[in-house]
């Protein structure tokens, strides 16, 4: 798909004097149809915003009127379109807002936001949340020796290229030294970046640290730890009965970088290929990306090459609210990953707000996550787990623990098949992690990819002969459906 396809901008819509987002939509589900899911959501103040994908869907509903004539009939005050840049901005400062609100003077550890199995661990029975036992991470866990202490996929290294991490409990810190994550060993390489002054704190951005640490300035300061923790997280309190936290492969090695405070990445992609590079060159086997921008750049596309050709599985998000899936998504030989909602707890449906189309491999859980996070309140760092997040950022991150665990299981065959690390690790798993996916109700696959991937049944998936594997086309040429 050409980049003038990829929409910039996002359709928001005024509210008139108490109406509703809920009231709008009803008007608007009048003149074009039965609407699933919720298609109007809150923005801030009067405005709301359409979900991904609705104008076109609004377009095709009734002949010889735009999306926007449709709501302003509906009884919209106003309909404008917005940059994506300050759109995510918005969104990210309404969510910072509700989000303190909901936590201040709470125990800081939020119950899940969808409760789904309940599972023995270490003796107890736990229930656990449903972005865990949708995906069956939970069995994959089943299938390994956990003793107290063992954490089989320990010495499989990640690189997670986001905005850096924090000392937060639920990632190992403890007196300022994590148990597992490895910012020693991770970089800092927005420090060197001249950004713009943060939009909240003008004159009062703290400063860069040295290591790969994030100082919640920015659209997306805290989106590092988020993502950080639903990939290698645990966070438990003993005093109440709060189910335990845990990201997909809790005590993974992960190697943390900051490359931007923001998930929008078009102006950094220097960075990135500088971190996907020294990830590469730190022995890395799987790097997770949940950022996005709308511009190509061809050395991104060859840093993946690199990646792919060294045999690390790179984990990229398909993107949110826009309909089409974002770079690095759409680059070949990365697993892009798009996302799934919640419909009850052990069913799921795609996630309305999810980016979409062919180069979707597969989906991941993106709504109703539960993760930690972090605020700075009268200048000191407040960590806590709050849930109901949203984001193909999750699903990717769910993704690149799921690719540990996997490498964990399969090293010893991986070796025996295929050799040392190279294109056909990466190879397999992405045939595999597809293979293994299941679909839900009237799927998609044009959209949405392969289905959910299931963490237990990729793990037990036979690999396939070295001569099966197809050696995908270059990052950066058309796409490549043979993959």
């Amino acid at each position: 798909m050409p980049l003038e396809a990829v929409t910039a901008e996002v359709l928001i819509l005024r509210l008139r004097k108490n109406d509703t987002p809920a009231a709008l939509q009803s008007r608007i589900a009048a003149l074009a149809g039965p609407i699933e899911g919720e298609l109007v959501s809150w923005l801030d103040g009067q405005w709301c915003y359409l979900s991904g994908g609705s104008e076109q869907l609004l377009a095709a509903r009734v002949a010889g009127k735009s999306t926007a004539q449709i709501c302003i009939e509906a009884g919209a005050a106003q309909v404008i379109a917005i940059p994506l840049a300050e759109f995510q901005l918005r969104l990210e400062r309404r969510a910072n807002k509700t989000g303190f609100l909901r936590d201040a003077g709470a125990t800081g550890v939020a119950m899940p936001s969808v409760i789904g199995d309940s599972a023995t661990i270490d003796g107890r029975n736990i229930d656990l949340d449903w972005q865990l036992t949708i995906s069956r991470i939970d069995k994959a866990w089943s299938l390994f020796d956990l003793g107290v202490g063992a954490i089989p996929w320990a010495d499989i290294r990640i690189g997670h290229i986001d905005t850096g991490c924090t000392r937060h409990p639920a990632l190992g810190f403890h007196d300022g030294v994590s148990d597992y994550l490895r910012p020693e060993l991770g970089k800092n390489y927005f420090s060197d970046f001249l950004p713009l002054p943060s939009p909240d704190q003008p004159e009062q951005r703290p400063p860069e640290e040295a290591g790969p640490f994030d100082n919640l300035t920015g659209g997306n300061g805290g989106h590092g730890t988020r993502t950080l923790s639903t990939l290698a997280g645990f966070y438990e309190r003993a005093d109440d009965d709060i189910p335990p936290f845990y990201g997909a492969a809790p005590g993974a090695c992960v190697i943390p970088y900051r490359v931007t405070d923001s998930i929008l990445i078009d102006a950094v992609q220097r960075l990135m290929v500088a971190a996907i590079d020294d990830a590469i060159a730190q022995h890395c086997r799987v790097i997770s990306m949940s950022l996005g921008g709308i511009i190509p750049w061809s050395p991104l596309a060859r840093a993946i090459d690199r990646a792919y050709e060294a045999g690390v599985i790179v984990c990229a998000a398909a993107g949110n609210v826009i309909r089409d899936v974002t770079y690095p998504g759409r680059y070949n030989r990365v697993v892009t990953v798009g996302g799934v909602s919640p419909a009850g707890p052990k069913d799921f449906k795609p996630w309305d707000n999810a980016s979409r189309g062919e180069f979707v491999d597969v989906c991941g859980p993106a709504d109703g996550i539960r993760r930690a996070s972090i605020e700075r309140r009268d200048g000191v760092m407040v960590p806590f787990i709050t849930a109901n997040g949203s984001g193909t950022s999750y699903a990717t991150a769910l993704c690149a623990g799921i690719a540990a665990m996997w490498l964990a299981q399969r090293r010893s065959e991986l070796e025996a098949a295929y050799g040392a690390p190279n294109w056909r690790w990466p190879a397999a798993f992405k045939q595999l992690i597809k293979a293994t996916a299941v679909a839900g109700a009237n799927w998609d696959a044009g959209n949405w990819g392969r289905g959910l991937y299931q963490a237990d049944a990729l793990l037990l998936a036979e690999l396939p002969p070295a001569a099966a594997l197809h050696h995908e086309a270059e990052a950066g040429a058309p796409f490549d459906p043979a993959a």
